[in-house]
């Protein structure tokens, strides 16, 4: 990994605010694994993804579901 280049948890999905929030994060949290495309995960606790996938280097915010760094669009191995 290049120095710099930070890891990035699996985002979680957020119950405790709006249904907005609950469902962005969940469709955020779908999508992430879908892109990370395997099936062998047994606790998502454990989920790290490196700043490599992610053009800016990093993820972008919930909110920002139009930033192509909503989730990993970069490297992907497929």
């Amino acid at each position: 990994m290049k120095p710099g280049l930070g890891m990035f948890r699996l985002p979680k999905v957020i119950a405790n605010q709006c249904e907005r929030t609950k469902l962005l994060s969940e469709e955020r949290q779908h999508v992430w694994l879908s892109r990370i495309n395997r099936k062998d995960f047994k606790n998502l606790d454990h989920i790290r993804v490196c700043g490599r996938h992610f053009i800016s280097g990093k993820p972008s915010g919930l909110m920002d579901g139009g930033n192509p760094d909503w989730a990993s669009t970069q490297h992907l191995g497929y």
